[in-house]
């Protein structure tokens, strides 16, 4: 635009493509801090843009009658701290749906592991396909298995998928691990695996391509880093605990997924609502992604859920002009509990702790990057390297060293080095992490090894573990006793649920046993299956990963999911409480066929609160003789 006024106005001079480039850019930047201080909304602008997709989605449009559905995960966000939230104001549009009656709020338990993986494959799929930790290691093949590689991710929706997928009719999955059979996967792992993109390119690339998305990209990134710096140093400046280290790459970080990534979420839902596409589902991580460095309650992060109030709103004008009914859900695949981490709190990792109480010289492996923050980055540049023309060789070019079988991998050299192959590389151990919980394994022997085998190999082990004050507890199989929970004052039998001293269940949900019974069961459980610390008096942990905010394993807010869904649909009169991601999949489920029902019948959806109302007591009732 810059270029073209300058070409018809004498007094614009601009030097070339380069300045009038920069340009654009220092403009954007200006406006977003203006719009900022004046209090106007910007995020205005970027609806109304993003409208005249949905105003362009002509000859692709599913027409098939019938409601359609948004699934909006939020991921990591709990169901207290969502109720705090609506109550302090940070999300007064999901608070209207709330009071107005059109939605309710309702709990599921995120058993464990407690992370991403698990929860988004039962939620999508219905199942929970033997999934352990979000890293675990296949002794039968030798392989670190890793969610968010594109292969893996693969590996795994192929063993989830069944006649339960949520996506298969036509659906569309954005920015998800996996596709739940989607018909259209844009910005999706497992997907990125499959040779071509097809549709789903096509789609992502008109996001790339825009000028609009990307001058308001840029300055918004440019803005979330300067302010990721003046939100660190608070936290130093205050001596807020507990912290980490919130250098780069963070501030990149940060700033690509509450941003770009935040940004490309909104457009690409409301392009599928201009195409009608019948199901929808799309996953927003900047709150996860803050949560992890900052803490799941500090003033930065609840920021987040703000920015989530208003992709809501936006989403919700845009359905009034989609070709169907749309109706919101809204879910969490899990939750975050606070906590400083193992190393700091105790000056050595799980992986050297282990090892040091091990016999011998022993090579090992340690699975604690941080590498789920980094895989919506490695998915989008993986995309941006695919897209046709400039856009896309310039980005392969620039990460050609970071490429590996056409997939991007920045930040997580340790999981890419457990899965080369050849003897003399697999370490002797291997301790894979996710949050507080950790799954270990001695690599040379191909079956499980029992507590009987680990006490005979390294005597010290698993006495040295369980009198760490940084652990909780400890799961193992014994030959003679069958699955064992042990802790420093006392061992449950998972099998006769004999209990000697202290039971090491005590502090967790009614649900655990059940949880560890059937995570026992996997055929892929680390031979030692560790949880770390949990202190109930103040809902702390300490995760084995570097992070203050962490989920994947028991204890605290991290269990605690949500689902936010229509109150028309609901088939009972109290909000819903569920056990287990899968049992979410199976809710939606019907909810959609309550909502094809009304339709197909003519009936309007009405909101209908939680519960009926009760009669007054008899004083408050107007008498006969009145």
């Amino acid at each position: 635009t810059l270029l073209v006024a300058a070409w018809f106005v004498d007094a614009i001079v601009i030097d070339g493509f380069i300045p009038a480039f920069v340009a654009s850019i220092l403009i954007a930047a200006i406006n977003t801090v203006l719009v900022g201080i004046i209090g106007l909304d910007e995020d205005e602008s970027f609806f109304r843009h993003s409208m005249k997709r949905m105003a362009r989605a002509s000859g692709d449009v599913d027409d098939r009658p019938g409601p359609g559905f948004v699934i909006l995960q939020i991921d990591g966000l709990a169901e207290p701290i969502l109720r705090d939230a609506l109550r302090t104001g940070y999300m007064p549009f999901l608070n209207d749906w709330l009071s107005e009656g059109t939605h309710r709020l309702g709990k599921y338990e995120a058993l464990a592991p407690s992370m991403t993986s698990a929860g988004q494959v039962g939620i999508l799929h219905g199942v929970q396909p033997g999934i352990p930790a979000f890293r675990w290691w296949e002794k039968e093949r030798d392989y670190l298995m890793v969610s968010n590689h594109p292969e893996d991710a693969f590996e795994i929706e192929r063993r989830a998928s069944n006649e339960r997928d949520l996506l298969a009719d036509g659906g569309a999955s954005i920015s998800n691990l996996v596709s739940g059979g989607a018909t259209r996967a844009i910005a999706t792992n497992s997907q990125l695996a499959k040779e071509g993109q097809g549709l789903q390119m096509k789609s992502f690339s008109m996001f790339l391509y825009n000028p609009y998305n990307l001058t308001r990209g840029i300055a918004q990134f440019i803005t979330a880093v300067i302010g990721e710096y003046f939100q660190a140093r608070r936290q130093r400046v205050r001596d807020v605990k507990p912290r980490i280290g919130r250098g780069m790459p963070f501030p990149f970080l940060k700033a690509s997924t509450t941003t770009i990534m935040r940004d490309m979420v909104v457009d690409l839902i409301i392009g599928e609502m201009g195409r009608g596409t019948p199901i929808i589902y799309a996953d927003y991580l900047g709150y996860d992604e803050v949560a992890h460095h900052a803490g799941p309650e500090r003033p930065e992060t609840m920021q987040q859920l703000d920015r989530v109030d208003r992709m809501v709103r936006s989403l919700s004008r845009a359905a009034e002009d989609a070709p169907r009914p749309y109706h919101f859900i809204l879910v969490s695949d899990h939750g975050q509990t606070q906590g400083a981490p193992f190393e700091d709190r105790y000056g050595i990792g799980l992986e050297e702790l282990t090892r040091s109480l091990m016999e011998g010289d022993v090579s090992s492996l340690d699975a604690s990057n941080d590498v789920e923050g980094w895989g919506p980055i490695n998915t989008f540049l993986t995309e941006a390297s695919r897209t046709p023309g400039t856009t896309g060789r310039i980005v392969s070019r620039a990460l050609r060293s970071e490429t590996e079988n056409g997939v991007v991998h920045i930040n997580d050299e340790a999981e890419v080095k457990g899965k080369q192959k050849g003897e003399e590389e697999i370490p002797d151990l291997i301790v894979a992490a996710s949050g507080n919980l950790a799954n270990v394994y001695f690599t040379e022997i191909r079956d499980r090894l029992s507590l009987e085998g680990i006490a005979k190999l390294h005597p010290e082990l698993l006495p040295g573990l369980v009198r760490h004050e940084g652990i909780g507890f400890i799961m193992v199989r014994s030959e003679k006793q069958g699955p064992l929970v042990i802790s420093r004052d006392g061992v449950r039998n998972l099998e006769t649920d004999r209990v000697e001293g202290e039971d090491p269940l005590r502090w967790y949900s009614e649900h655990t046993l059940q949880n560890l019974r059937e995570l026992d069961s996997y055929q892929h459980i680390g031979d030692i299956f560790v949880i770390s610390m949990y202190d109930p008096s103040t809902e702390e942990v300490a995760p084995f990963e570097h992070q203050v905010g962490s989920h994947g394993g028991l204890g605290g807010l991290q269990t605690k999911g949500f689902v936010m869904y229509p109150s028309a649909f609901a088939t009972q009169d109290k909000t819903v409480d569920l056990v287990g991601a899968p049992e979410v999949n199976r809710k939606i489920h019907e909810w959609r066929d309550r909502a094809r029902e009304l339709y197909a019948a003519g009936e309007e959806p009405e909101a209908k609160p939680p519960e009926e109302e009760k009669e007054l007591p008899s004083v408050l009732r107007p008498s006969d003789a009145t």
